[in-house]
């Protein structure tokens, strides 16, 4: 995100194996318990944030998604947003960062395993859905 791979078409090609890379990490790590006592990690400027995204992804955007996916027939759908799920990723990916480098190695690792499974593992399986649908070029949008 703050440093990018050159080109826009170049972020575009490398983030999908970046993205598999993530979620094979968390699940390489082992359960921890963090610090009784952690602080929070601050975060980054949001404003900052996603202008850097949106500097290195420009084509990306939104996209449906199934509200309650595990109620069939499904007839709740809402939008979601590329450019937010990126946020929301490196949003909790510097904040292990910030732990790595304030806390402990187990704060770090127990943010990582934690926020993934309750958040940023979301937003990145919901953006790996959309990159997909994007490459296979079998859906057009109107």
């Amino acid at each position: 995100i703050e440093v990018g791979a050159g080109s826009v078409d170049e972020n575009e090609a490398r983030l999908p194996r970046i993205l598999d890379r993530l979620a094979l990490a968390q699940h390489a790590t082992s359960e921890t318990v963090p610090t009784a006592d952690a602080p929070k990690a601050p975060r980054k400027d949001q404003v900052e944030l996603r202008a850097q995204i949106c500097e290195r992804f420009p084509n990306y955007g939104f996209y449906n998604t199934a509200l309650e996916p595990l109620d069939v027939p499904n007839e709740k759908w809402g939008l979601a947003d590329a450019i937010d799920d990126l946020l929301d990723i490196a949003n909790d990916l510097y904040a292990v960062e910030w732990h790595w480098e304030h806390t402990s190695e187990a704060d770090a690792v127990w943010s990582l395993r934690h926020d993934y499974e309750v958040h940023w593992g979301l937003h990145l399986r919901s953006l790996q859905h959309y990159l997909q649908v994007i490459q296979s070029g079998m859906f057009e949008s109107n």
